[in-house]
């Protein structure tokens, strides 16, 4: 309870006001009224922090949703560049294969007999490391696009369980 002439907050049954020393009148209805302003200032606060948390959970959403957008691009980016360098590399195999079997015996004699295994090597090799490197970094943009889709399901959640909290109150 809380004295009405100074608002210093004093025992249920006490008479007198230990601050000022007025003598107080308890009645139920101030005690009621007292309640009620207590009782409306917590719901108040509470919805308060509420629609902060709703606001700060509704940013948060947008956000992982523009992360998880962006991460489908970049892993379609990744794809289209390893069917790229899958394509490259299945015709410099092609190339370097037919450009070694049509290596004449003159040719063989003037750059030596392996020159034409040496070229085909050399260039499927570094086809194939594109291709390696663009399935590395397809894969690692599926799993970070998998992370962010988890961490928006589970802010989709709280976000869920905040606004059915809300209504309730």
């Amino acid at each position: 309870m809380f004295c009405k002439y100074c608002g210093n907050q004093i025992p249920e049954e006490s008479k007198y006001c230990s601050k000022c020393g007025n003598k107080l009148s308890i009645t139920a209805e101030s005690s009621v009224n007292h309640q009620s302003a207590e009782n409306f200032l917590s719901k108040w606060w509470f919805l308060v922090k509420t629609k902060k948390i709703i606001s700060l959970l509704s940013f948060l959403l947008l956000a992982e949703l523009a992360l998880c957008c962006f991460q489908i691009y970049k892993v379609n980016d990744s794809s289209e560049m390893l069917e790229f360098f899958q394509d490259k590399a299945a015709s410099a195999q092609y190339l370097a294969d037919s450009y070694y079997s049509t290596t004449t015996e003159a040719q063989e004699r003037k750059y030596g007999r392996n020159h034409g295994q040496a070229v085909r090597d050399a260039t499927a090799n570094q086809a194939w490391e594109y291709v390696n490197f663009a399935e590395k970094k397809l894969t690692k943009n599926i799993i970070l696009l998998v992370l962010y889709l988890i961490v928006f399901i589970v802010t989709l959640i709280v976000f869920i369980k905040t606004m059915r909290n809300f209504k309730q109150n």
